[in-house]
């Protein structure tokens, strides 16, 4: 076996955990409550569960012991005299598994990658209406669904064969706590539900998905990693489908709820970047920056003093700024591009907490700066 497991969780605090639980469910099913767990703490642990696959993994004792401690799993042996595996020298903790302790705990811990949510009731309606869409192309009540529902994003290269995925989708829609929402409020029901936190976002290209595609544009589309597979149903009183939303095409159904048109003329009397937690505040609303991106570091130039939000940037300026701080990029012709596409996303980010989607004023190779109607 292997460890594959989206590189979102390796920025987390909750890698381990989510390594434990995406070989879970990689080593077992739900027909067995028994399994087996090592710790990956030397070449002999390693190597076992390289040549094994019905075994499950962790870095640290000490996640193994926190899944205890919740009644996620129990030991059958006591912890200091696991099973001793004579043939490679390794310690075994078997254990005995509770799958809907497990299912609720992974849906919590999938859910943090939401770092920018909507707020709760527009996730779920925008879901149910995506669900909706599904079921009348599928012609069923009853079909799984996954993150992919959620529609596609673009991506951009930050190095070759790598690419930035901060507009994933399921960066505004908490997946789980919304489907449970929906649940809760009597529209479906969650028949079954299964994890693979070893799946990665999929490109797009122009044909659709094809096996073994690679990008190599600067810019490419990706579906969401689909991290959660969950059955569900929809109630039989919900089943006389709503006619607007069947109309709608999908792809205008997914636009207009991320990507709204609407400039309200609002005054943010309190503008104000936290260099320090990659925060934007805008009167009482919060917005996070993802850390050590382009977005960050043009938030570092705008909002760094008073005149700085009144003046109106070019490119060059804003490269050789102590908080850009790249201007050895200042002769780079094309380089703008990187200064406007993360304009573009600050812009969206706070479009979709405010309704504001014009803050910032950008004109390719040119200039840039905060929209007057908001800056008082």
């Amino acid at each position: 076996m292997k460890i594959t497991i989206d590189p979102v969780w390796r920025k987390t605090k909750i890698e381990d955990d989510i390594i434990l639980i995406a070989t879970l469910y990689d080593a077992y099913n739900k027909k067995t409550d028994k399994g087996e767990v090592i710790v990956l703490d030397n070449p002999t642990t390693i190597k076992y569960f390289d040549d094994s696959d019905s075994v499950s993994v962790v870095k640290n004792i000490k996640t193994l012991i926190n899944f205890i401690t919740k009644k996620i799993l129990f030991f059958l042996d006591d912890i200091d005299t696991p099973f001793h595996n004579k043939t490679y020298e390794v310690d075994i903790y078997r254990i005995k598994i509770d799958w809907t302790a497990l299912d609720d705990y992974a849906s919590i811990l999938h859910d943090t990658e939401a770092i920018s949510p909507f707020g709760r009731q527009k996730q779920a309606i925008i879901l149910k209406d995506l669900i909706i869409k599904e079921a009348i192309i599928l012609k069923s009540g009853k079909f799984e669904v996954t993150e992919k529902i959620l529609g596609s994003y673009t991506a951009e290269m930050f190095k070759y064969g790598e690419y930035s995925h901060e507009e994933r989708k399921d960066g505004y829609i908490a997946f789980m706590k919304t489907l449970k929402t929906l649940e809760n409020n009597g529209f479906l029901k969650i028949l079954d539900t299964r994890f693979d936190f070893n799946a990665w976002p999929e490109p797009i290209n122009s044909k659709g998905i094809l096996d073994n595609y690679t990008p190599t544009d600067e810019y490419a589309f990706f579906y969401p990693a689909e991290h959660c597979h969950v059955l569900i149903e929809i109630v039989e009183k919900n089943k006389t489908i709503n006619s607007k939303v069947a109309k709608q095409d999908t792809n205008k159904l997914n636009k207009e709820y991320f990507f709204q048109k609407e400039n309200f003329k609002i005054s943010f009397k309190k503008t104000f970047y936290n260099s320090k937690t990659a925060t934007l505040i805008l009167n009482d609303i919060k917005i996070q920056i993802p850390p050590y991106t382009n977005q960050e570091r043009l938030c570092k130039v705008v909002f760094s003093s008073k005149n700085s939000m009144k003046k109106y940037w070019s490119w060059d300026e804003i490269i050789v700024h102590k908080g850009w701080n790249q201007p050895e990029f200042a002769d780079d012709s094309d380089f703008w591009r990187r200064i406007y596409n993360a304009a573009g996303e600050v812009n969206t980010k706070i479009a979709v907490k405010t309704g504001v989607e014009d803050f910032f004023i950008k004109t390719p190779i040119g200039t840039l700066k905060i929209n007057p109607i908001h800056f008082p």
